[in-house]
């Protein structure tokens, strides 16, 4: 508190003055600093509750945030009384937890002041926007956020939520070992498809800080890499969808399998996270302890395919080429499909040797589960149990290996290749038929004078409700829009004994009526 009151009294000199100037009481400085990430590993850290009885850092956060949003060049932070020794501990932690700034430098350069005590307290942030995006860049990865979320249930449980962010983001996107300048930032992974550890880890961040679950990030400079720590049901865990993406040696080179997702760094304790790979070793101090040991051996590790969760705590997946479904609890696995159990990847040219483990993919659109075979593609509807085979591959250049829907639904996509790791010698497209809007009435509620209709109909469909008095004469109407949730009607001051609801279409002509 001690340092607001000088910074108050020197403020009233610089106001009074017009400009810094020099006083008896302590000096002014034009001061620049630039921190890289490197800088930002082995900075000293200071803990934030220490420093916020010295300067409003989260003030300073939020005009930060405002500046950068709105691509400005400087962010004013005078009247925060943060120090420079505070914003160069604080600056990254900030940088990481908003991964909509993929634009931004990850530098910064700040003018600063010393005050009476000797502090040097921060007047002016400075952006780079050396990277080259635009404000349509800005766009189009916004948009891929919004696709992405859509991707998954809203009202899952918060490990379900992660699972399913981690295996939405393990199927689709690939390791770019060209590392490219995009591939180090969300938008790389969300946009493009491609990215190294620190964008699959932003992008992680900016999905699961989209549904309300916290996020930081965590490095080693030891092994030059980075993931994510989540906090699930009031624990802290360690989550590395970067190398849970596998990628399979061929040629030389190593190969994304697309749709292909591991589970051995979901959801880890900080013991379980060492163990799972020789990349996890002496993190920063700051990393928030995982003792949690809850998932260190859950199911999942064994799951090789992306698992899917509808809801209703379950979760779906492929095992030994077969289709699963499994509480996510874990305990109550039942095989859902074993059409493809019994086949072989076979090694092209390799006469009787075949690839082992799980090779099937597993998609999920509009409620039915596709899986894939060597030379086809199944369908399964989980609702009805409906079982059918979509398409049938018969290029003869080699086996599906991997698969995955696009983001919109429109269709699947599969890799033929020769091997799991081996070159593209195909890619293809199925389009999926959508299924038809549901239209129709499902139920009318009567609760003292209001009524509720639960609809669905076309674009631009009426909902027209009536209601009746004891000799079946109508004694009031009214109209509405069907909508999820229902529609209710108001019928305050009419009597009536009972409610009919009609279904219309765009232009007024009846489709149905209830019962």
């Amino acid at each position: 508190m001690k340092r607001k009151l000088i910074l108050a009294l020197v403020l009233g000199l610089i106001l009074a003055a017009g400009c810094l100037s020099a006083s008896a009481a302590g000096g002014t400085a034009e001061i620049s600093r630039s921190m890289t990430l490197e800088e930002w590993a082995a900075r000293p850290v200071v803990e934030t509750a220490a420093l916020q009885d010295d300067g409003d850092w989260e003030k300073a956060r939020d005009i930060l945030l405002e500046a950068a949003l709105n691509w400005k060049d400087t962010a004013n932070v005078l009247a925060c009384g943060i120090t420079m020794e505070q914003l160069d501990s604080l600056f990254f932690d900030w940088f990481f937890r908003h991964p909509e700034l993929f634009y931004l430098d990850s530098g910064y350069e700040c003018s600063c002041f010393i005050d009476g005590a000797g502090n040097k307290i921060v007047t002016e942030v400075r952006f780079g926007y050396s990277k080259g995006y635009t404000r349509e860049d800005q766009a189009v990865y916004n948009a891929a956020v919004e696709q992405a979320l859509r991707s998954v249930p809203e009202g899952l449980s918060q490990v379900e939520t992660v699972a399913a962010f981690h295996d939405w983001l393990a199927a689709r996107c690939a390791y770019d070992y060209d590392f490219e300048e995009t591939s180090w930032d969300a938008y790389g992974a969300l946009v493009n498809g491609k990215a190294v550890c620190q964008g699959y880890s932003q992008a992680l961040i900016q999905l699961l800080q989209r549904r309300g679950i916290d996020t930081a990030y965590v490095s080693s400079e030891e092994t030059n890499h980075g993931w994510i720590q989540v906090l699930v049901d009031g624990e802290w865990y360690h989550v590395d969808v970067t190398l849970d993406d596998p990628a399979v040696s061929y040629g030389g080179s190593r190969m994304d399998v697309p749709g292909r997702v591991l589970h051995q760094n979901l959801l880890r304790s900080d013991e379980g996270i060492r163990a799972a790979h020789t990349f996890h070793q002496d993190w920063e101090a700051s990393a928030h302890p995982c003792t949690s040991t809850k998932y260190d051996g859950w199911f999942w590790q064994e799951i090789t395919s992306r698992m899917i969760f509808p809801g209703d705590g379950i979760c779906w997946y492929m095992r030994n080429d077969a289709l699963y479904q499994n509480s996510v609890t874990g305990g109550a696995e039942q095989c859902l499909d074993s059409r493809t159990a019994g086949e072989r990847w076979y090694i092209w040219g390799g006469g009787g040797s075949y690839s082992g483990g799980n090779q099937s993919a597993l998609a999920h659109v509009d409620g039915v589960l596709y899986f894939t075979g060597p030379a086809a593609v199944y369908s399964y509807d989980p609702a009805t149990g409906a079982a059918g085979t979509l398409y049938t591959y018969t290029g003869g250049k080699g086996w599906i290996y991997g698969m995955r829907e696009e983001n919109d639904g429109s269709a699947l996509i599969l890799w033929i290749r020769q091997s799991p790791g081996g070159a593209d010698q195909e890619v293809i497209r199925i389009p999926l038929e959508k299924p038809a809007p549901k239209t129709g009435i499902d139920s009318v509620t009567v609760e003292g004078s209001r009524v509720t209709v639960q609809a669905a109909g076309p674009d631009g469909g009426k909902l027209l409700c009536g209601v009746y008095d004891a000799g079946g004469r109508m004694t009031g109407v009214r109209t509405g829009v069907p909508k999820d949730g229902g529609v209710t009607f108001d019928f305050t001051g009419t009597a009536f004994t009972q409610a009919r609801a009609f279904l219309l279409d765009g232009a007024a002509r009846p489709l149905c009526e209830s019962k």
